[in-house]
C-alpha cells in the first residue's frame, strides 16, 4: 500500500522530500541560516555589495518556495533587508547609487516582482492542497480603515500632491503586507517559538555592528568630538538607527530567560544599548534605556533556578556600572533626560513644525493635506519621492489625513492593543515592548512612518496573532 501511494506521488513531490532536499531545509529553518544573513547583511552595509546580496536572498526565497514546506525563515530575513544599504550606495547622499533605475532600481524591482509571483502561485497551490487554510485576520479592519486613510489623505487640499496616493500605499503596504501574506498564507504549526527573538537579536546584532563599522571608518568623530550629523547608514541618520536597535533590545531579554546562560544575552543587550548611546539619539537613548530595565527585570522573573540567580547578579553588576558612570559623569548622563524635559529649546525647531502641522489640520479638518505638505525634514534631494514627515505620529495623521485619518489610526492602535495583551504571555509581551519602543520613538521622529520599522511592526504582529495567540499549541511548545 504505501508503495502504490509513493508511486502516485509525482516526481517533483519524491524530490522535495528527498534526504537531501529534507536535510537543506531543516538548515533553513535554522537560526545558524540566520546567522548567516546576518554577517551577509553587515558585509553589504560596510562594502556596498547590494546587488550580490539581493540575489542571494532572491536565491534562497526561490529555493524556499520551490522545496521547503516552511516559509518562516522568509521572516526572518526580510525585516532586515531594509537595514543593508551602504552609505556609499545611499540614495539621498549618492546620485551613483543602485537604488537609481539606470544603475540597479531594474534589477531589484525584477527580483521583487518574481518573487511575489512565485509566492502568489505557491499560496494558490497550497490552498488547494488543503496545507494552508485561509482565515480571517484580527488585524484586517483597522488596516483597512488605515489604508484607506492614507490613499484619501490630502483630498480637497489646495496644494494636494498626486504622488501622496502612491507614498500613503506604500507606506500601508510596509505595516501590512508581511503581516497579511503571513498570517493569511502560510502554516504556522511548525514555526520555532524562539525563532521572533532570534530575528530580534539579529537585528540588533547587525545594526550595532553597523555603528561601531561607522567610526571603524573614521566617521562620526572630528577633532576627538563626536559629530551627530556624521553618524549616518545607507539606509538612515543617527536617530533612525538609535530606534531601530532599541526596538531589537527585547529580543535578547526573551532569550535571556529563556535559553541557559541567559545572563549573556542580558550583556549583549546592554552591548546594543551602548550602541544606541553612540547614536547620540536623545529619545531612542530613554527609550532603549527603559527597554532594557524592563527586560532584565521580566527576564529575572520569568527565569527559573541558577538562571533567576545568573540574571539578578548581572543585572545588579550593570545596575551599579550605569550609577558609577552617572555619578562620575553626570553632566554627559543627565544632559539626555534635561533635554527631553527641555523639549523646547533642544527639540530641533520640533514644536513650532508641530503647531504649522496642527495648524493644518484645523484648515483642512476632513482628510488633511496628503503627504507633501511638511516643507520640514526633507530627505536627501528636494524632489525626492519621500517627503519630509512631521516628526511625531499624531501630528503626522492628523495634518496628513485629518480627522478621518485619525479615527482609523485609533481603531487599528485598540485592535493591536487587544491582541498583545488578550491572553498575555511572555511572548506576547515582548513583542507588545518592540511595538512600544517603535510608538515612544515616534512620539519625536517618523519612525512608524519608515518602511524598515514598518516591516518589523508587521512581522511581529503576525507573530503575535498567529504564534502566541493562546488558542492552539504548536509541534516546538513545551
Amino acid at each position: 500500500m504505501a508503495y502504490l501511494e509513493e508511486e502516485r506521488k509525482g516526481w517533483w513531490e519524491r524530490l522535495k522530500e528527498s534526504r537531501a532536499i529534507v536535510a537543506v531545509n531543516e538548515e533553513c529553518g535554522s537560526i545558524y541560516c540566520l546567522f548567516f544573513f546576518t554577517i551577509l547583511f553587515l558585509l553589504t552595509s560596510c562594502f556596498g555589495l547590494e546587488l550580490i546580496c539581493y540575489t542571494v536572498c532572491w536565491l534562497f526565497a526561490v529555493y524556499l518556495l520551490l522545496f521547503s514546506r516552511e516559509l518562516y525563515p522568509l521572516m526572518g530575513i526580510i525585516p532586515l533587508l531594509y537595514y543593508t544599504p551602504s552609505v556609499v550606495n545611499n540614495p539621498g547622499r549618492n546620485p551613483e547609487s543602485v537604488f537609481f533605475p539606470e544603475n540597479g532600481l531594474i534589477y531589484i524591482i525584477i527580483l521583487m516582482a518574481t518573487f511575489v509571483v512565485l509566492f502568489i502561485a505557491r499560496t494558490i497551490t497550497d490552498v488547494r492542497s488543503g496545507a494552508v487554510k485561509l482565515t480571517f485576520p484580527k488585524l484586517t479592519v483597522g488596516f483597512v480603515l488605515l489604508g484607506a486613510a492614507y490613499l484619501l489623505g490630502g483630498i480637497g487640499y489646495e496644494e494636494y500632491d498626486l504622488r501622496s496616493p502612491a507614498f500613503g500605499a506604500l507606506e500601508i503596504l510596509s505595516i501590512s503586507l508581511c503581516y497579511f501574506l503571513f498570517a493569511l498564507l502560510m502554516d504556522w504549526k511548525n514555526v520555532p517559538k524562539d525563532y521572533f527573538a532570534w530575528m530580534l537579536f539579529c537585528g540588533g546584532v547587525l545594526i550595532s555592528a553597523e555603528v561601531l563599522w561607522i567610526f571603524a571608518d573614521g566617521r562620526g568623530v572630528l577633532d576627538g568630538e563626536m559629530i551627530k550629523a556624521e553618524i549616518f547608514t545607507g539606509w538612515g541618520i543617527s536617530n533612525n538607527i538609535g530606534a531601530a536597535i532599541a526596538m531589537m533590545m527585547p529580543g535578547c531579554g526573551y532569550l535571556a530567560a529563556e535559553k541557559r546562560q541567559g545572563w549573556l544575552f542580558l550583556l549583549a543587550e546592554t552591548v546594543m544599548f551602548g550602541a544606541v548611546v553612540l547614536t547620540l539619539s536623545r529619545t531612542a537613548t530613554a527609550v532603549g534605556l527603559a527597554v532594557l530595565l524592563f527586560s532584565a527585570a521580566a527576564s529575572i522573573v520569568k527565569a527559573k533556578g541558577r538562571e533567576k540567580i545568573g540574571l539578578s547578579v548581572v543585572t545588579g553588576v550593570l545596575c551599579a556600572g550605569g550609577i558609577t558612570l552617572a555619578a562620575l559623569y553626570p553632566e554627559q548622563v543627565f544632559s539626555i533626560f534635561r533635554d527631553l524635559l527641555h523639549f523646547e529649546e533642544a527639540g530641533a525647531g520640533r514644536l513650532e513644525i508641530y503647531r504649522d502641522g496642527w495648524q493644518l489640520f484645523l484648515e483642512h479638518p476632513l482628510f488633511g493635506t496628503g503627504f507633501y505638505s511638511c516643507s520640514a525634514y526633507k530627505w536627501g534631494t528636494a524632489d525626492s519621492f519621500i517627503p519630509g514627515r512631521w516628526h511625531n505620529t499624531i501630528i503626522q495623521i492628523l495634518a496628513s489625513c485629518g480627522t478621518v485619518g485619525i479615527i482609523a489610526y485609533l481603531v487599528h492602535r485598540a485592535q493591536t492593543l487587544w491582541l498583545l495583551f488578550r491572553r498575555l504571555n511572555f511572548e506576547k509581551l515582548t513583542i507588545a515592548l518592540s511595538v512600544a519602543a517603535l510608538l515612544l520613538t515616534s512620539l519625536l521622529d517618523c519612525h512608524f512612518f519608515n518602511i524598515g520599522p514598518g516591516l518589523l511592526y508587521s512581522v511581529l504582529l503576525c507573530f503575535a496573532e498567529k504564534r502566541f495567540n493562546g488558542e492552539k499549541k504548536y509541534d516546538h511548545d513545551p
